[in-house]
């Protein structure tokens, strides 16, 4: 057996099910992968219950698992897809990813090493993430601007390029690259809605509490519901010292999603405000 940080490497047999065979079992992962293309992850996963346990099924079940952003459970099945001889680069990439997730940055940089094309946009996204975790900032930023050269309208890359350049302190160059998806109506407003409460974020770390506030106001007018900026604007109500307003918020927060942790915790801290 070998063990590199958490990521244990044994023969397959971890996952113990029942093997399933035959016209049946063929006809549900026919159906599991029409779901998974449909992006049906949980039906994807239903459906393969029904399946015989091979490479394929760990395969398509793990990058299910991975898609529903369920980590550990992703690890396992993709784990053993690997054991089983899937080692395309779609796994190697999305196991790599998985393990970064769950923290385990050594076992993710040998599995991404193993990876042919390192010219893929996919391999360079994860690249880029696991160097994030690690804390090598500019590094990471350099593979960002690398992946925007190739394809300079991922949106979502922009994203991930400011929030390290913001974790980096480059204030400055966050607020442009967020700003530059703000307002772009070739992006989902779903993005631009994150993007304008991120730059929020990154001005209040500015202690700029205006222009964050506008920004804010201008997300909140979007979406009202919007519970990541409900969170900011407590906290910069707390910040500056209003705590009855940001208990307030952190109220209305628990009106939208009582179980929401944050507002829980910082509710709590501030029972004692009137």
């Amino acid at each position: 057996m070998k063990k590199t940080g958490r990521f244990v490497f044994v023969a397959a047999a971890a996952v113990i099910a029942p093997v399933f065979a035959g016209n049946d079992s063929a006809q549900s992962f026919r159906m599991a992968q029409k779901a998974f293309d449909s992006a049906q992850y949980r039906d994807a996963i239903k459906y393969l219950n029904d399946c015989q346990r091979d490479s394929l099924f760990y395969k398509l079940r793990g990058i299910s698992f991975h898609r529903l952003k369920i980590a550990d459970s992703a690890a396992i099945y993709l784990r053993e897809a690997f054991l089983l001889g899937e080692k395309d680069d779609n796994t190697l990439i999305t196991l790599s990813e998985t393990l970064i997730w769950l923290g385990d940055t050594k076992d993710a940089d040998a599995i991404l090493e193993m990876v042919k094309n390192k010219n893929g946009i996919a391999y360079l996204k994860v690249l880029a993430e696991k160097l994030t975790q690690e804390k090598q900032f500019r590094d990471a930023v350099k593979v960002y601007d690398a992946i925007l050269s190739i394809s300079p309208d991922a949106g979502d890359v922009t994203e991930e390029r400011a929030k390290t350049l913001a974790w980096n302190k480059d204030f400055r160059e966050a607020e442009k690259s967020y700003s530059a998806v703000i307002g772009n109506h070739k992006y989902p407003q779903s993005l631009q809605q994150r993007c304008l409460v991120s730059r929020a974020q990154v001005y209040s770390w500015e202690k700029d509490f205006d222009r964050a506030g506008k920004d804010i106001a201008a997300a909140l007018g979007t979406d009202p519901k919007d519970i990541s900026a409900l969170l900011l604007k407590a906290q910069i109500c707390s910040w500056k010292g209003d705590y009855k307003a940001a208990k307030k918020i952190y109220s209305s927060i628990l009106q939208i999603d009582p179980a929401n942790k944050d507002a829980l915790y910082y509710i709590e801290k501030l029972s004692w405000a009137e």
